[in-house]
């Protein structure tokens, strides 16, 4: 069948099929193809089953087989391979999906393309045009123009580029968020979440995890319309992205691949029942005849169940072996040889070169034959590794990288349920011939009287001996290689809320060992952003850029994957934010800061909806800045108090001193008023102690001796 995908338009068939045994040829080879390369997958099969049986807590045959000959012994399995997985796992989902950021965003380019060489040329004809006009305004007025004209126009031309360029960024800017908000819209619709999170489940268990898309598909919307005076209703066709998770068992990239980028195709294996498959037949460009034609030839299906659908089924806990009237349908992406094509009925123009191709087929049949319509896109699976191993395409995963470790703490668990049983209690050694006869050597309790007959009287006929517990040593075993798993998955126990000795108990200590933990991680979510988030999200830009009917939101623009950088650096910056509102909560540093803003942003970083928190959080701001101003005019209160009382202090300082000054004043008045009294007293007591009476003294006698 010839098909082809229309421009802005769903798959058209433009022809039937040719011969049909031409079309089954291309049928066979990719049926060769695709048996060649599951063979080659067997051995990573082994490998994914070890690990689902480890997740799942489950011995493989062969050691069940060894426990089950021995009854006696104990077949415990330790958890731990599950406990380690879904710790990883809950950390990636952690750190994808916080709840307000995306880990992937959609920017427009550093320089958007704004002009080409028409415009610049039509931009220079118009400047020069506005300079002559500008020469003839300056001559009419007899003036000159007083530079070079050329200049004047080159640097008019530079102004409109410059004015040109901001409106290109700005608009640019504007289709970016428009087309980020459309892909957002769109994966929502898919629930990629869900698809994501099983993806990444598959990655922590098995090494690799897998998402198709963005692939077409078409829905049908449904609308009123009145014609002929009368109301009916129209159907049509609406293309849409399509996103899946496919499970790594029905993978079958190329075996000689060891990169995503150097594959040569990839085999996708659907198991449909009947119904499924013959739903096909409605979709553009499949052979609705040849679908129908398969179906009443295998009225049962022609589904064959591999070793692993039954190793998968048994672990699931169901070993009935079921009949499952299913039919097997084999998808392939990648090249094909343009003659082989050209034989199917597609149209090529050189049938020596290889073309991307998307076929469908059952056993050999093809039922569907068309060129690859995703530009852009030469295979639309993504295949991202847990942690990446070099020359291989496969990853490795938790359980693998802890298998010896766990293998280990099971068989020195058994050994210890197993030494524990057998030294709680004695074994007895009893000499049989001394027993009477019919006595019950079975029948132990305490205070049993025990008869015996014959024998040598220094001989027992019981004897107890008690085995040796070598319960310690093996505890060492099993924390050393509980440590060893540790190291191996890079998942300290303290992550997932053990408790290790001697771990610190300090905040900080303990920040430090968190981030220490975040750093292997951290490579498991590059792994993701680089080989899943990335390349899926562009593929959904090809897709928009192609079949989206808005044309307003399509521009030159890159897709950003953040879940490495942005996402774990929140971290850190969620510490920042609540130790700097720590050290701004006090009286000085409020005045100076915005304490709403710091609690907003403290809240997205914790995760929490600041649009739901904010009324409260403004309360409380309210309800502090109340607090605090209250607090300060408490202060103010008591510092004008202070002031008051100084005040008044000095004001009665101030009178005592002038009270004091004219007391100083009225002495030294008294004392001027006084001194001659007291000097004429004194000249008194000094002639009385010439021997004069006071009456010589006031006439003026000198006394004998002295002169006048």
């Amino acid at each position: 069948m010839l098909i082809d995908y229309k421009e802005g338009e769903k798959p058209q068939v433009e022809g039937k099929a040719k011969l049909r045994s031409a079309i089954d040829a291309l049928g066979s080879k990719l049926r060769s193809r695709f048996d060649e390369w599951a063979q080659a997958r067997r051995n990573i099969e082994d490998d994914w089953i070890r690990d689902l049986r480890a997740f799942n807590a489950q011995y493989d045959s062969d050691t069940q087989a060894r426990l089950d000959a021995d009854p006696n012994r104990s077949q415990i399995y330790v958890r731990l391979t599950r406990e380690k997985t879904m710790a990883a796992y809950s950390r990636v989902i952690d750190l994808l999906f916080p709840g307000t950021d995306s880990p992937w965003g959609i920017v427009s380019t550093p320089v958007p393309e704004f002009i080409d060489e028409p415009t610049l040329l039509e931009l220079n004809q118009q400047a020069m045009g506005e300079v002559q006009q500008i020469m003839e305004e300056v001559q009419a007025q007899g003036g000159e123009l007083g530079a070079d004209p050329r200049q004047i126009a080159k640097d008019r031309v530079k102004e409109i580029m410059g004015q040109r360029h901001a409106e290109a960024t700005r608009e640019a800017k504007d289709c970016a968020k428009l087309m980020e908000d459309e892909i957002l819209d769109q994966l929502s619709e898919l629930n990629y979440e869900s698809l994501y999170k099983q993806a990444i489940m598959e990655s922590c268990m098995l090494g690799t995890g897998a998402v198709k898309g963005a692939t077409m598909k078409f829905e049908q919307k449904t609308r009123w319309v009145e014609g002929d005076g009368a109301w009916g209703v129209e159907i049509t066709d609406v293309p849409r992205p399509n996103v899946k998770y496919i499970s790594i068992f029905n993978i079958y990239p190329d075996p000689y691949s060891t990169n995503l980028s150097d594959l040569g195709g990839v085999f996708e294996r659907h198991i449909m029942t009947k119904t499924q498959f013959r739903e096909l037949k409605d979709m553009p460009g499949f052979n609705g005849e040849q679908v129908e034609r398969i179906i009443a030839n295998n009225p049962d299906g022609n589904h064959v169940e591999q070793q692993h659908e039954r190793d998968r089924r048994v672990i699931a806990g169901n070993s009935i072996s079921l009949t499952s009237n299913r039919f097997e349908v084999v998808e392939y992406w990648g090249l094909v040889d343009g003659q082989d094509l050209i034989t199917a009925g597609l149209n090529v123009s050189d049938p020596s070169m290889e073309y991307e191709a998307n076929i469908w087929f059952v056993d050999s049949e093809v039922v569907c034959a068309r060129l690859n319509p995703h530009k852009g896109v030469r295979v639309p699976y993504h295949l991202f590794p847990y942690e990446r191993t070099p020359h291989q395409l496969w990853g490795i995963g938790v359980p693998k990288m802890m298998r010896d470790s766990q293998d280990t703490i099971n068989a020195a668990v058994r050994i210890f349920i197993d030494n524990q049983a057998i030294s709680s209690g004695p074994q007895v050694e009893v000499n049989t011939s001394m027993l009477p006869q019919g006595a019950d050597v079975q029948d132990i309790h305490p205070w049993k009287i025990w008869l015996r007959e014959g024998g040598d009287a220094a001989t027992p006929m019981l004897r107890f001996y008690q085995p040796q517990n070598v319960s310690a040593h093996l505890t060492q075993v099993i924390e050393l290689f509980r440590r060893f798993a540790d190291e191996e998955t890079s998942l300290p126990s303290y992550t997932h809320g053990q408790h290790t000795p001697g771990m610190t108990k300090t905040a900080s200590g303990m920040s430090m060992l968190m981030g220490a933990a975040s750093v292997a991680i951290k490579s498991v979510i590059k792994n993701i952003d680089d080989y899943l988030t990335k390349p899926l999200i562009t593929n959904m830009y090809f897709w928009n850029m192609r079949w989206n009917e808005k044309e307003h939101i399509k521009g030159d623009m890159k897709v950003l994957a953040r879940g490495s950088t942005t996402l774990l650096a929140k971290e850190v910056q969620s510490q920042r934010l609540m130790q700097f509102a720590q050290m701004t909560a006090n009286e000085v540093d409020l005045q100076h800061t915005d304490r709403r803003e710091i609690l907003k942003e403290v809240a997205l970083s914790l995760e929490l909806d600041p649009d739901k928190l904010m009324p409260l959080m403004d309360e409380m701001v309210k309800q502090e800045m109340e607090q605090q101003q209250a607090a300060l005019q408490a202060k103010e209160d008591t510092i004008f108090d202070l002031e008051q009382r100084l005040r008044e202090a000095e004001l009665g300082k101030t009178e005592a001193q002038t009270k004091r000054e004219q007391a100083m004043a009225a002495r030294h008045l008294i004392d001027a008023q006084t001194l001659p009294v007291e000097r004429e007293a004194e000249a008194a007591r000094d002639f009385a102690y010439a021997g004069q009476t006071r009456q010589e003294i006031l006439d003026g006698k000198v006394p004998q001796g002295w002169s006048q």
